[in-house]
């Protein structure tokens, strides 16, 4: 990504000092003089909205129109480095901050929400992200008490979609903030949320909300979900009719996360549904769920999925196919699977971790078909892929001190040892050491791993051929 166009540091202060400076009847003048790119400028609109709104940060007697004007075309302006990780990092999100800390973080907030509602379904996450972090502060802080946050939600739910729109959005990152707390990420004591008191009420509203309003209230209920919720059984049967019923995407995309965090046998038929889905993040979010599932039924929409244009989409399906009870397959639907995945490993025209994530799935098949294949594509150019499949093969030897002895930290982890490259007498002291082993333990272990993998082994003159015997499929098959 390229770096952002700013305004220099030094223009910034003076630019800012000149509003504050100014008389009142120029404050205007200036600050549209600020706000709006000159004739044949370009790449200038968004570094002079986020100049404008820290000159209006500063409380100039600017008038509320020009202030409209500012706040809409800034947070119009916003894109996908702002609001990242709920923190203040990029120049709008400084700027959002000190509006907030000003008498005009209500007019911020409007715009904000203007801008979550006006946008493509795919781009409402930035205002969203920012109007909750710009009207949270007190809640985070803990100067508004939760249970009034919580009221305020409640009554909200009757109200129409905007309202239930602000308050989930605020809900949702005093949630997120709570989470982060919990998972030991940030040291902020926060108040507990009743996490069961709003769920009920947030998923039945979703139910009859609109496009917007039901991504924020999904996006909430999500992080709620992740503080601390064990659904009941009638929960889960609402969240699977949401996710069959809900019309916008993102409000999908949310649900079918949570249900993934609650495995359900009931969602099985609407993740398959939603596996073809328009939205690329909820059919990966589709795949995904499914592998938690592990039910094999899953398995042939999870293969047409390897086919998908959205590498992501394709990276899902195959660790959700990694997730399967492959034991229980077929030997003919096993055998239909090694296939369409051995093409992948060899296709250039796949993205890396694609390919490598199928050599993983073909080793999860776990058959002596499945290590076959992967032998036969040992010696491939890529160093990336070769050792992907040198280590999916690895990942198939039950002694777990062979499997330590070809990974290069001695743990049976990724990073693996490069098959071509030459194991030297130093790599056996090491991994004596390391595994307390003796060095005459470890060089009669690796060539017998020489033999079974064709490895390079610095105390034979030549490499070890790979034994075929050891990789040959069954007759049986």
């Amino acid at each position: 990504e390229r770096d952002e166009v700013e305004t220099s540091e030094s223009w910034r202060e003076a630019l800012r000092l000149c509003v504050t400076a100014c008389n009142d009847d120029d404050v205007d003048e200036c600050i549209l003089a600020i706000l709006e790119p000159l004739l044949g400028e370009t790449e200038t609109e968004r570094p002079r909205a986020v100049m404008a709104a820290l000159c209006l940060a500063d409380e100039p007697n600017v008038s509320e129109v020009v202030a409209k004007v500012v706040l809409t075309r800034f947070t119009h302006n916003l894109t996908d480095r702002d609001g990242q990780g709920g923190g203040w990092h990029s120049n709008a999100d400084l700027a959002a901050k000190a509006l907030a800390e000003t008498d005009w973080q209500p007019e911020l907030a409007e715009a904000l929400l203007d801008e979550f509602f006006a946008r493509p379904v795919l781009e409402r996450d930035r205002p969203g992200v920012l109007y909750a972090m710009t009207t949270s502060f007190e809640s985070v802080a803990g100067n508004l008490s939760l249970p009034a946050l919580e009221e305020r939600l409640a009554k909200s739910l009757a109200l129409g979609d905007r309202a239930v729109a602000a308050a989930s959005l605020t809900l949702m990152q005093v949630a997120y903030k709570t989470a982060l707390r919990i998972d030991g990420k940030i040291e902020r004591l926060l108040p507990p949320l009743d996490v069961k008191g709003l769920m009920r009420p947030l998923l039945s509203r979703l139910a009859v909300s609109a496009a917007a309003p039901s991504h924020a209230l999904a996006w909430a209920a999500l992080w709620l979900v992740r503080i601390d919720w064990k659904p009941t059984p009638d929960e889960l049967v609402l969240l699977v009719d949401l996710a069959r019923r809900l019309d916008d995407p993102e409000a999908v995309h949310y649900i079918i996360w949570i249900l993934e965090t609650h495995p359900t046998s009931l969602a099985l038929d609407v993740l398959l549904v939603h596996i073809d889905a328009a939205s690329r993040r909820v059919r990966a979010r589709a795949c995904s769920a499914l592998g938690k599932l592990r039910d094999l039924r899953a398995v042939p929409a999870l293969v047409a999925c390897l086919g998908d244009p959205e590498a992501r989409v394709r990276e899902e399906a195959i660790l959700a196919l990694e997730e399967m009870d492959w034991a229980s397959l077929s030997v003919a639907d096993r055998g239909r699977l090694l296939e369409q995945l051995c093409a992948i490993v060899d296709s250039d025209g796949r993205g890396m971790p694609e390919r490598t994530a199928a050599a993983k799935t073909v080793a999860m098949l776990g058959t002596d078909e499945s290590d076959f294949a992967l032998a036969n594509r040992m010696r491939v150019d890529s160093d990336e892929l070769r050792r992907s499949v040198f280590g999916a093969r690895v990942q198939m030897i039950k002694d777990s001190v062979d499997r330590k002895l070809l990974s290069r930290d001695l743990d049976s982890k990724e990073p693996w040892l490069d098959p071509e490259t030459e194991i030297d007498p130093e790599l056996v002291k090491r991994a004596a050491n390391g595994l307390e082993l003796e060095e005459k333990e470890v060089r009669r272990r690796l060539e017998a791993l020489a033999d079974r993998f064709g490895l390079k082994l610095a105390w034979r003159t030549e490499p070890s051929p790979p034994n075929k015997n050891a990789a040959q499929p069954s007759e049986e098959a």
